[in-house]
């Protein structure tokens, strides 16, 4: 294979797309969730220390966040290890989900 036609189909398996743009866009995702995540967390605490109420619902909703991330990272790149990370974030956010039903419940 030449130079040219390895070029021509790279250029076609990515959509005329620029790899470094790519990069920097999936860089700056991971970043701003891991900082968003970070930055929910510590509002929840601080809500808990001035409230005396923990939210789990807001645990559940991070984790379902990262579920998804890691379901969609199993079924692009077909690796057993994402799909056992993915599966213990969705049991979390359902233990979350039960703690917060119990809690509107008035049973905690």
């Amino acid at each position: 294979m030449e130079k040219e036609e390895i070029l021509a189909k790279a250029q076609k398996e990515n959509k005329g797309k620029d790899l470094a743009e790519l990069e920097v866009t999936n860089k700056a995702t991971n970043l701003a969730f891991m900082v968003g995540g970070l930055f929910i967390v510590a509002l929840l605490v601080a809500d808990w220390i001035i409230t005396g109420v923990f939210k789990y619902f807001v645990l559940g909703g991070l984790m379902v966040m990262i579920a998804v991330a890691f379901i969609y990272k199993y079924i692009r790149l077909r690796k057993r290890h994402e799909l056992v990370v993915s599966i213990l974030y969705i049991v979390g956010a359902m233990g979350f989900l039960a703690l917060w039903i119990t809690q509107l419940c008035g049973l905690m």
